[in-house]
This record gives structure tokens, C-alpha cells and sequence, in this order.
């Protein structure tokens, strides 16, 4: 392949068995270019990623000092912590485009990672086969299996590398084009990135494996080259600490790790019920389907495939199994395994017959026409709020998700006194709070097991917050109230002791009683009033949740021309107001919530209705349960409300 040919351009041959329709070529073109819309549009959503604070934190301090740190700084639970900075080049790139662009350019520099990536992935399935169609689609399961991931992490990076190298692997050991004076290049970029690089001394070795078998002696080209980057690995601050860092991460994909049991990026995609009574979780479908389609066809194919396929599948498809961070992985390094798998497909009838079909002009129309409706829908945020996600589209910060106000809040009232954080509130502490006011972040190879086992402890036991206050003395408790329910009703029961002096739909913040009396305690009616709700409302109970099983049905369209509107703040709050002891207040957010929801959301209706049972309000309870059992008649508690009050 010329690199001077246009990367997404199509061969004629590609089309050779549509139909004779002059606009095909240009429709399947089309049908191409909206796969990487649609791409390009996913990747475009505001940032609510909590590790961006002390990754931007991380990287303002190494422009400061000119070194990469070797011992934490930013917290004071763990400071002075010997640990291994592996990202820090990602994390001096991600502040340098702050600097020049804010936020915004962030999310633009994501956009590009990601789009280069799936422009290599475009070109491996060219250098595999012509058949035009079958690419296209693999190319949109990919995305729709991966954009779970489209966050602001370096691992958006390690994607690049990895198709890089793959990419030039594939052009040595296919084509005999030596490129693989980049491997090096791409491991000393790759080590300084994420613990991660370790990816390509695999796929560098299975390929050397398959090269020398092909040969029957070793291919000592490629083989120099691996050697000299894998050696390139040990150029990293920590040399041999960050050689063998990828080891140390071993021990999270074993299922007794503090870690992979608390963190859900860790858990088995295996193991998780891609269904739930309010949505779905279309990329769980998608990955679980694909998997089994691909064994199939290894299977049919099992003669026919190369040394390194087996051991990039087995190898892949194994990380993917362990944890649900790592299905791009194996999605980005399987699927031009598929193309070159469909080429040696024996049933030449059949394979003739789909390939005749599913090249026709009218097919990629369809496919355009999806698509199409796809890219309304995200940008709409339909596709997100279908799936009671909190990611939207747009440029820049989600300021719902993030506790940006919140610090703002803290920096208002020069409020530097000891902070108890919960984890994910800590990275923006770093990055927007005073120093050394963190307990806890998302750098959990440097908070170290013991620590985190103590703090995982408090969120899932009652007074276990307590605990921590009597062992660290905090004059600032500060976390996401969804998060950390438990946390909500310690401090209800502790009114001597703390008051809330903030709270939004990210954040809430308690005071010790003796520390900044300056500051005004938050009451249930300001809270309200602070967005615009009367508790007058819950005098339109009858009113808004009657109308909900109507407009459920009737106003659903709506989403693909205008923005959705799904209030996640209103729900935190409520769930907040529920756990403080406050129902009235739950119940007056929730009802907001479903009049500016238009009554669509059945979740917010199940929520109502829990939280007027738990007020001892039963008439209202089996109203809202009614209503949610017409729409899903299979919830369980939604049954017994129903059943026992009458």
C-alpha cells in the first residue's frame, strides 16, 4: 500500500459485486465517511472523567519543577508516598493543550487520538481485503463496542500506539515493508504514557514468532528492532521500577484484588447484566455478540489462521474477559482478524451470495439512513439519557458531573482546613483545591491497598465515616452524595458536630460546627429555592405522575430534535435529601425532575415511589408503582408495594 494513497479512498474493485447503480461508489463512500461522523461525534462529549484533576495537576507540577515526581504530593494521607509516575508525559501533554485552549482543546486532542486510531484500524482492514462492505461494519461494531471508553485517559493514547504497531507489523510480516524503525520510537513514547507499553512487547514477540515460523529461520530484522524497543523501555524516570511496572499491574485481574472488586472499570463485562429495568447497555450486547460470532469463525477458519492470530485472540480476548476497560483492546486488535478470517471462509456459496448482498448501493443507504439517525441522537443526548448515562455532547467540562463549583465554593471562603474526600471527588481537589488538602484520589497503585481497603470500608458500613473522622480529624467533609450514601447518614445523625454549607448534584460539603462560623448552614428551603422549586409542587403529585404512562409513549420522538432533558443533578439531589432524612425534599426534586422530564423517565417514577414508601406515604408509593409496573412488570419490589397495600 502507497502512503500516498488517500486513506479512506475505495478501490473499484471494492464494488465489483454491487449492482450497476452510478451512485453506488459515491453511496458507500458516504456510508464510510458517516462511520467516522459518527465516530468523531461520540468522542466529542463533555469531560466527566474525575482522574483529568490530578492528571492536569500532575502535569502543571512537572512544567513548575522541570522533573517528574517520585513521591506523592498531593495528598496528605499518603504524602511523601514512594510511587511510579507512568503517565507523565500524557499528563505534561494534557496541561500543555489546557494552556493554549482550556478545556475545550482537551477535548479536541482527544478527538484527534481517537480518530487516528480508527483511521489505522480502517487501514489494517484495507491491507486484509477489498471487501468493502464487511469493513464498514466491523468498523461501526467497533465503535459502538468501544466508546464506552472515549474518556480523557491516557489509554485513549495507548490505542494509538498499539494500532501503530500493528500497523507496521502487519506491513513487514504481509508486505515486506520495513517501517520498524518506528518500534522503538513508539516504546519510548509508549512507556512514558501508561503502564500499558507492555502491550507491545506481546505483539511485537507474536508477530517475530509468526515471521520466523513463515521464514523457518528467525527473522533477525524484526527481531533487533524488538529488542532495541523493549531496551527503549528502560528510558523512563524510574528505569527499572518502570520497566517492570506492567507486572505489578498483574495483580489486579486476579479477582481477590481490593481493586477489581470496588472498581467497575475492573469488573468482567462477563459478569455484568447488560439489561436493567430502566436501559440497556448496547456495547455489552455488541462485545458479547461479536465474541461469540469470532469464535465461530475461528473455528470454521481453523486451518487457515496465521500463529499470531491465535495468540493476539487468545491473548485479547482474554484481558477482555478480565475487565471492562479492556474490550477496545480486543475489539481494535480482533477485527481485521475477522476480515482476514471471512476471506477464508470455505463456503464459497454462501459467502458469494452475502457478499453480492450486502454490497448493494441500497444497503449502505440504510446504513447511512442509521447512522444518520445515530448522530441525531447523540448529539441530543437521546442516546445517552436511553441509557441513564451522565456523558453529553459537547466541547469542554461537564460542570454537572464535576465538582467544579464545589471547589469554587471552597476557594471562596478560603476554606483550607483538612478535607475527608471520596475518590472521585479527590482528583478535582488536587487540581482545583489547596495543597495538601486531599485525602484521596484516583492514583490507586499510590494510595496502596491497605489504605483504600479502610476507606472502601466506610462507605459500605454505617458510622463508618465516623471512623475516619476519629483517625484523620478533618475540618472539611467533602464528596459526591450518590457515591457515598452511607457518608449522607453519618452526618445526618451528627447535627452537633457538622453542618451542610454547599451541595449540588456533584458535591456536598459539611463544615465542623467550630471551624469557619463565617460560613451560613444550608436549609431545606434554601436548597430548594436555589433551583427554583416550591415545595408546592407535591401538591401536583396526582397531576405529573398520572400524565407520565401518556407522554411515555406519545413524546418520545421529540428526542431526535431536541435536546433531551434528563436532570441528573435534580436526581442526586433527591437521592441526597433521602439519605439526609429530608423525604419532602427528595420528593420535590423528584417531582421537578419528571415535569421537566415530561414524565418519559420511569426510573424517576421508582424513585418517587420508594422514597414516599420510606416516608410511610402508601397511597403514593402504589400510585408510582402502578405506573412503573405497566411500563415493566417484572420489578420485584415494585410488585410487593403493589400487592401488599391493597
Amino acid at each position: 500500500m502507497s502512503l500516498s494513497k488517500p486513506i479512506l479512498a475505495c478501490s473499484s474493485s471494492e464494488f465489483q459485486n454491487s449492482s450497476h447503480n452510478p451512485y453506488s461508489n459515491l453511496m458507500w463512500r458516504i456510508f464510510l465517511y458517516s462511520c467516522f461522523l459518527v465516530m468523531i461525534l461520540f468522542s466529542m462529549r463533555l469531560i466527566n472523567d474525575s482522574d483529568l484533576g490530578f492528571h492536569l495537576r500532575a502535569g502543571q507540577w512537572i512544567w513548575k519543577h522541570g522533573r517528574v515526581p517520585m513521591r506523592d504530593t498531593f495528598t496528605y494521607t499518603v504524602h511523601g508516598r514512594s510511587y511510579i509516575d507512568m503517565h507523565w508525559l500524557y499528563q505534561l501533554i494534557l496541561y500543555g493543550f489546557y494552556c493554549l485552549g482550556g478545556y475545550r482543546a482537551l477535548t479536541g486532542l482527544n478527538i484527534i487520538l481517537i480518530l487516528s486510531s480508527f483511521i489505522l484500524i480502517w487501514k489494517r482492514f484495507r491491507m486484509t481485503s477489498d471487501i468493502q462492505w464487511l469493513g464498514i461494519f466491523l468498523l461501526i461494531v467497533v465503535i459502538l463496542a468501544s466508546e464506552i471508553r472515549f474518556r480523557m485517559r491516557p489509554e485513549v493514547l495507548s490505542w494509538l500506539l498499539m494500532n501503530s504497531t500493528l500497523w507496521i507489523l502487519d506491513e513487514w510480516v504481509d508486505k515486506g515493508k520495513n517501517f520498524l524503525f518506528w518500534l522503538p520510537v513508539f516504546q519510548l513514547i509508549w512507556v512514558n504514557i501508561e503502564g500499558l507499553f507492555a502491550i507491545g512487547w506481546g505483539l511485537m514477540g507474536f508477530y517475530l514468532i509468526f515471521s520466523s515460523w513463515k521464514v523457518k529461520k528467525i527473522d533477525r530484522k524484526l527481531m533487533g528492532y524488538s529488542v532495541l524497543a523493549v531496551g527503549m523501555d528502560f528510558l523512563n524516570p524510574q528505569t527499572l521500577r518502570g520497566f517492570l511496572h506492567p507486572f505489578y499491574q498483574l495483580e489486579t485481574l486476579t479477582t481477590s484484588n481490593i481493586f477489581k472488586s470496588s472498581v467497575q472499570e475492573f469488573f468482567s463485562p462477563w459478569k455484568l447484566d447488560a439489561w436493567t429495568h430502566w436501559a440497556i447497555s448496547p456495547y455489552l450486547f455488541i462485545y458479547k455478540g461479536f465474541c461469540i460470532f469470532y469464535g465461530l469463525l475461528l473455528l470454521a477458519t481453523f486451518k487457515h489462521r496465521k500463529v499470531h492470530e491465535w495468540l493476539l485472540s487468545f491473548t485479547f480476548l482474554g484481558l477482555s474477559f478480565s475487565a471492562v476497560r479492556n474490550i477496545p483492546l480486543f475489539m481494535m486488535v480482533s477485527a481485521p482478524i475477522v476480515v482476514s478470517s471471512w476471506q477464508d471462509f470455505h463456503w464459497d456459496r454462501l459467502k458469494t451470495h452475502l457478499n453480492r448482498f450486502f454490497s448493494r448501493w441500497w444497503i449502505a443507504g440504510v446504513g447511512v439512513l442509521f447512522l444518520g439517525v445515530l448522530s441525531v441522537q447523540i448529539i441530543t443526548n437521546a442516546y445517552y439519557v436511553a441509557g441513564l448515562r451522565t456523558d453529553r455532547f459537547g466541547l469542554g467540562l461537564n460542570l454537572i458531573d464535576l465538582p467544579v463549583q464545589a471547589c469554587r465554593f471552597l476557594h471562596r471562603y478560603h476554606l483550607r482546613g483538612r478535607v475527608i474526600n471520596q475518590l472521585d471527588a479527590g482528583g478535582w481537589l488536587d487540581w482545583r483545591g489547596y495543597s495538601n488538602q486531599t485525602f484521596i484520589d484516583g492514583r490507586l497503585s499510590v494510595m496502596g491497598k491497605k489504605f483504600y481497603t479502610v476507606y472502601i470500608q466506610s462507605l459500605q458500613q454505617p458510622q463508618g465515616l465516623e471512623g475516619l473522622i476519629q483517625k484523620y480529624h478533618p475540618q472539611i467533609i467533602f464528596f459526591n452524595p450518590t457515591l457515598a450514601d452511607l457518608w449522607t447518614s453519618d452526618l445526618s445523625r451528627m447535627p452537633r458536630q457538622w453542618r451542610l454549607v454547599y451541595v449540588d448534584g456533584a458535591a456536598a460539603i459539611y463544615l465542623q460546627n467550630s471551624y469557619a462560623p463565617q460560613v451560613p448552614a444550608i436549609t431545606q428551603h434554601v436548597l430548594l429555592s436555589e433551583h427554583g422549586i416550591s415545595r408546592a409542587i407535591v401538591n401536583h403529585f396526582y397531576e405529573l405522575v398520572n400524565q407520565s404512562y401518556v407522554t411515555q409513549r406519545r413524546t418520545r420522538w421529540k428526542d431526535w430534535f431536541q435536546p433531551s432533558r434528563y436532570s441528573t443533578s435534580l436526581l442526586n439531589l433527591a437521592i441526597f435529601s433521602t439519605y439526609d432524612q429530608h423525604p419532602r425534599t427528595a420528593v420535590a426534586f423528584l417531582l421537578e425532575d419528571i415535569k421537566r422530564t415530561r414524565g418519559r423517565a420511569m426510573d424517576l417514577i421508582y424513585d418517587l415511589g420508594c422514597v414516599y414508601y420510606y416516608a410511610h406515604q402508601y397511597l403514593q408509593s402504589r400510585i408510582c408503582m402502578q405506573r412503573v409496573l405497566i411500563w415493566n412488570p417484572h420489578i420485584a419490589f415494585a410488585q410487593q408495594i403493589v400487592n401488599w397495600s391493597q
